[in-house]
């Protein structure tokens, strides 16, 4: 896959009501509301490749002076509006600092190169699809189209399908830039995890094993991770 193909490309999707969402309204009626809004959207942009969580790195958030720096806004101003954007909110600030974009799926959208091409070849499949058929009514030729993709949930059949990856979760992932490949290799280490402790997980604590895992790629050995993660959960139910 050449580097084209791997390029991705974010954009934030706003319906026609975006601006009438009565936190938004709130926020531009307080002093300074509309660059509290504008500095929303750079903290979109900038926590994109995260999955709508900023830090400055894996060991710590940033301060507020280099926020203030990435946004290239006053560090008063930054400072009032992260108070204004968390208590309308339209962000969290946890308590180490990490900012986090509340709703960062529902209004994201990504594509790369190589999906563009995938995008295309599907259209085209479609209308070939339509035009045999039209075509075998007619009687002109016999025989039946096989679509080349489908859609499917990742799951283990060894445990009964006890562990599945929902189609949503899949969808939410594929859908800001997380590729199948990816999302395999962390089903399979979930998978380990679950042999290994016995843990029950539902669709909220896979997707939360999924973003971590996909943020902090360079942890060292994410199997054993995610053990600790799930014996954690057991001791705590």
């Amino acid at each position: 896959m050449s580097s084209k193909d791997k390029e991705k490309f974010y954009w934030w999707k706003k319906d026609k009501n975006y601006y009438g969402d009565h936190r938004l309204k709130a926020l531009e009626k307080e002093r300074n509301g509309y660059a509290f809004s504008i500095l929303l959207e750079k903290l979109k942009c900038e926590s994109t490749p995260y999955l709508g969580t900023l830090k400055y790195s894996e060991n710590r958030a940033f301060s507020l002076s280099e926020l203030a720096a990435v946004v290239d806004m006053p560090t008063k101003l930054v400072k009032a509006g992260l108070d204004a954007l968390q208590e309308k909110e339209l962000i969290n600030v946890l308590e180490d600092g990490t900012i986090e974009i509340l709703e960062f799926i529902n209004c994201v959208g990504f594509e790369t190169g190589a999906a563009k091409r995938m995008k295309e070849a599907r259209n085209y499949e479609q209308k070939r699809n339509k035009t045999r058929t039209n075509e075998e009514q007619n009687g002109n030729i016999s025989g039946t189209f096989v679509p080349r993709y489908k859609s499917q949930d990742i799951r283990d059949k060894s445990i009964d399908n006890i562990f599945v990856i929902s189609s949503s979760i899949i969808d939410k992932y594929l859908g800001i830039g997380v590729s199948s490949e990816e999302l395999e290799n962390i089903k399979n280490i979930i998978l380990k995890a679950i042999q290994t402790t016995n843990a029950s997980v539902d669709d909220e604590t896979i997707d939360k094993i999924i973003k971590e895992l996909w943020i902090n790629k360079n942890i060292i050995n994410p199997e054993k991770y995610v053990i600790k993660w799930l014996k954690n959960l057991k001791e705590h139910e």
